[in-house]
């Protein structure tokens, strides 16, 4: 699982391995201007304390792929949601996973 935000590049200490197969709720923080966490269903895979980060270039924003420059690149994936916000703190992080978790067993999500 690769958690880069706002960053210039994509480093070591943004990556960690995924054990739990891709399915889940995917959710990157950036907390400060050299941290970064990474939760997956609301649990902390991941903290990178060194990683600098870079002005949000005025690019459009793409799901299930990336924006390099102007050109988008992507994969056949599908998504059920997608959000954008503010720094999340780890609690702020679970609520926002398990009230979106309610939703979608609500409307038949599995």
């Amino acid at each position: 699982m690769y958690f880069r935000i706002n960053a210039a590049s994509l480093s070591a200490g943004d990556a960690v391995a995924n054990t739990h197969g891709i399915p889940g709720h995917y959710l990157r923080n950036r907390s400060t201007s050299s941290a970064v966490q990474g939760y997956r269903n609301a649990f902390n895979e991941l903290n990178n304390n060194a990683t600098t980060s870079a002005a949000v270039n005025n690019f459009n924003f793409y799901t299930l792929g990336q924006n390099s420059n102007g050109t988008a690149g992507g994969n056949a994936e599908q998504t059920a949601m997608a959000s954008i916000g503010s720094s999340l703190n780890g609690t702020e992080a679970t609520n926002f996973y398990n009230r979106l978790r309610t939703y979608m067993t609500a409307v038949g999500v599995p």
